[in-house]
């Protein structure tokens, strides 16, 4: 029973160093624009139109081209005390059909400066009136998808990693990919110095839109993954060394 016991608690201090929390999310619900912890997003601070709210506890884009004001992360994320950050955007549809090159970007900040921008691009094809779909991170851009106007939801992404020195950009969740969009996407890691890098802020962007277009979001969520505690790291080998005492006098 005490062996049972100190390995429920190592597997529970393991747990607790791989899980991500959460620095912020935007759910939009009833007509706020306000995160879980106060933070206003401001959306476009050069924009001909303001953002409004539908009926269904989303973000309606439906014009406008500037960027947006440096939002907080009411905190600093840098190699010193961070695994990784994520930003994750879901939008519920979108229509970029009306003019090319549109872009709705998001850039990580650190102070003035911008570390990396995730943008959803719409570039003209051969065929007449079609566009394509890119994600584009910092040097490395993918095809994503055939079409400029889908009711489904799609959600993508982007994840730096302070430990690889990379980001990667991504559909569906950081590791699956899990979309319709995924058969079309290529290479969409690559790296990136973060060495020197601490970001405290992010900004959202819009380039090129013309009458008509217009994106709904769902939800825009940043997460982290924190380097462990020296303390935690502690009680996790104290753990194991428990583990292995148990099980001698077990055999004994």
């Amino acid at each position: 029973m005490k062996t049972k016991l100190v390995i429920t608690v190592v597997y529970a201090c393991c747990c607790c160093l791989a899980s991500a929390a959460i620095i912020d999310v935007w759910n939009f619900t009833g007509g706020s624009t306000t995160s879980s912890n106060g933070a206003s997003l401001s959306f476009l601070t050069t924009s001909p139109e303001t953002p409004d709210i539908d009926g269904n506890n989303q973000l309606n884009v439906t014009r406008g081209n500037g960027t947006g004001a440096n939002i907080s992360l009411g905190g600093s994320y840098s190699t010193n005390n961070t695994k990784n950050i994520t930003v994750s955007i879901t939008l519920a549809d979108f229509d970029f059909s009306k003019s090319n090159n549109q872009a709705f970007g998001f850039e990580f900040r650190s102070g003035a400066t911008t570390v990396t921008k995730l943008k959803l691009d719409t570039i003209a094809t051969p065929t007449p009136n079609t566009r394509l779909h890119t994600l584009t991170g910092s040097t490395v851009a993918g095809i994503a998808i055939n079409s400029a106007v889908t009711t489904a939801p799609l959600t993508y992404g982007l994840t730096l990693n302070f430990e690889a020195n990379t980001y990667t950009c991504w559909i569906g969740t950081p590791t699956s990919d899990g979309s319709t969009w995924a058969s079309r996407y290529g290479v969409h890691t690559g790296t990136l110095n973060l060495e020197t890098v601490n970001i405290d802020s992010f900004r959202p962007t819009l380039e090129n839109h013309a009458t008509g277009d217009r994106f709904n979001i769902d939800q825009l969520q940043i997460s982290y993954e924190a380097i462990p505690e020296p303390a935690t790291l502690g009680l996790v080998f104290i753990g194991g060394i428990l583990v292995i005492t148990m099980r001698r006098r077990a055999a004994r």
